[in-house]
């Protein structure tokens, strides 16, 4: 469910050049928070900038008492990419700090309904929702395979949170200054699993993904990126075309709503990478 609150920052970071990583005090908002779902956060109390941006959920972690105040209230993220006015305000925003949050938004992924290993396939900062997957994921008991693909060694982010959860993380860049050398869809020939599969990153990426699992017979869920003005359905901005049941028509569906997480072999990708 929806809620409008006021989020105060713990801390905010450089994480890899022009890229940040912002963490929240815990809210009880975010604990009806899923995997896949999006938060719209107003980078100033000011008019400029007017629109709020779209920030998937990186990872949410619940309060637990160690003693700690911290821990105590859990804390939550976003990870993004410092490109215009908006993000050049969030990434100056100091701890303690506090800003207007609309969230959780949107669908997020479904979880597998079988004991099957689920494959993360991540390109770019679309690995940062697969984080919170993740983490959703093992504590229900699954441990997912994860591959992640980047352009170069400086553009590498979140491993370490999939390594901290103790799950397999196989990763390439482009010019294998990190992992392998190469396309992160050149991992998919190795992996033999029959679970569902996760994917989000660049258009092409993920339709390469899509393609893999529809000649395999696989299960493809993908999370979808664009801009967006409302965030909540109204203004029609944010729209991908879907062609339902394998249709060789599509219709207009809006990310922000029914999204950002689709079935991928309904994803009208050549259309959008068209």
């Amino acid at each position: 469910m929806k809620s409008s609150f006021r989020a105060t920052v713990r801390h905010n970071r450089s994480i890899a050049p022009g890229i940040h990583e912002l963490v929240f005090e815990g809210h009880e908002a975010m604990s009806e928070a899923h995997p896949g779902q999006f938060v719209h956060i107003s980078a100033s109390d000011a008019l400029d900038p007017l629109l709020r941006r779209p920030m998937s959920i990186c990872s949410v972690i619940e309060p637990y008492d160690t003693g700690d105040a911290k821990t105590a209230r859990g804390c939550w993220s976003v990870i993004f990419r410092v490109k215009g006015a908006g993000t050049k305000k969030m990434a100056s925003l100091q701890a303690g700090a506090d800003v207007d949050v609309l969230g959780p938004l949107g669908s997020g992924f479904v979880l597998p309904q079988r004991h099957e290993q689920p494959l993360l396939v991540g390109g770019g900062l679309g690995v940062a929702p697969l984080v919170f997957l993740a983490q959703r994921l093992q504590s229900l008991g699954w441990r997912p395979h994860v591959m992640l693909g980047f352009s170069t060694r400086d553009e590498v982010i979140c491993v370490e949170q999939f390594e901290r959860l103790g799950l397999v993380t196989e990763v390439t860049t482009d010019d294998g200054s990190w992992g392998e050398c190469g396309q992160v869809v050149g991992l998919l020939t190795s992996w033999s699993g029959s679970g569902p599969v996760y994917t989000c990153g660049p258009l092409p990426m993920m339709n390469c993904v899509v393609q893999w699992c529809r000649q395999r017979g696989l299960s493809c869920q993908v999370s979808l990126e664009e801009r967006m003005a409302c965030g909540v359905g109204a203004c029609l901005s944010c729209v991908c075309p879907i062609r339902p049941s394998g249709d060789k028509s599509w219709i207009w569906q809006r990310i922000c709503k029914e999204g950002p997480v689709f079935n991928g072999l309904e994803v009208a990708f050549d259309v959008l990478c068209g």
